[in-house]
């Protein structure tokens, strides 16, 4: 039942929901690109190609998609149900080191629900600084620790508990999204490769980028990164903030986070 809500192949899903709201930054900063230029190069990092299913056929012919994951990555097949009309490249490396490309290849560095995945704090710097210089634009997403569901769990309040105690309770039942495992040292391995982080965290990694929220009623489930300046601008116009462009995710950061 609990999987039902996740399922990104069913576009009625509670995830499918989410993830087209997000989606619409995306979409305008790739419009806005190109605006000025006839294709857009794109890198998304740690991604799969099912997520691109939620660009407009009308953009496809004029983005080339570059699909960055580990060799040995967890989770569905990046390469599986591939949008019709779109360019992909699928390429093996590491987000935390991208010196195979070179500063600025890229008009827009994506990222959706990774950077949580990567390690620890400095890894996590590593991962932003890279994406940060490979790509001109850039738009970084995670889930917020203070949402009271966590979805890599789906079960209120779990994500808070200690990490040993959430890794005992993955050897005794099914919890939430994830069935019970059999080996301790199989649940302390996932409950590692989870490090959901929190605004203060997150804008840490970039002080100068804008921070915006994806809110569920009054909470913020998930917290976005950007340097896009038709986001900064339509945000700090919807907020009734000052702006200057892209520079102004400097000034208004405090205000959108």
């Amino acid at each position: 039942m609990l999987e039902r809500f996740r399922d990104y192949s069913n576009p009625n899903s509670l995830g499918s929901h989410f993830r087209r709201t997000r989606f619409r930054h995306v979409k305008k900063i790739l419009e806005g690109i190109l605006q000025v230029k006839s294709e857009c190069k794109v890198l998304d990092v740690g991604g799969t190609a099912q997520y691109w299913n939620l660009l407009p056929d009308t953009l496809r012919k004029s983005i080339h998609l570059t699909i960055l994951n580990l060799k040995n990555s967890r989770g569905a097949d990046p390469r599986l149900d591939c949008p019709q009309g779109l360019h992909i490249d699928f390429v093996i490396g590491d987000g935390r080191d991208l010196s195979q490309y070179s500063e600025n290849e890229f008009d827009l560095g994506h990222s959706n629900s990774v950077i949580e995945h990567v390690g620890q704090y400095h890894d996590m710097a590593d991962f932003v600084r890279e994406i940060n210089r490979v790509a001109s634009i850039f738009f970084i997403q995670t889930p917020n620790l203070w949402f009271p569901i966590d979805p890599h769990y789906g079960v209120p309040f779990v994500h808070w508990f200690p990490w040993p105690l959430r890794a005992w309770l993955l050897t005794k039942i099914n919890l939430g999204f994830r069935s019970r495992f059999t080996k301790t040292e199989e649940a302390i391995d996932f409950v590692e490769f989870v490090n959901v982080i929190d605004k203060y965290i997150f804008t840490s990694l970039n002080p100068t980028a804008a921070i915006l929220k994806e809110r569920v009623l009054f909470l913020t489930k998930s917290l976005m990164m950007t340097n896009a300046e038709n986001i900064v601008i339509e945000e700090s116009v919807q907020k009734n903030l000052p702006n200057s462009g892209v520079g102004a995710a400097v000034t208004i950061n405090n205000d959108l986070r």
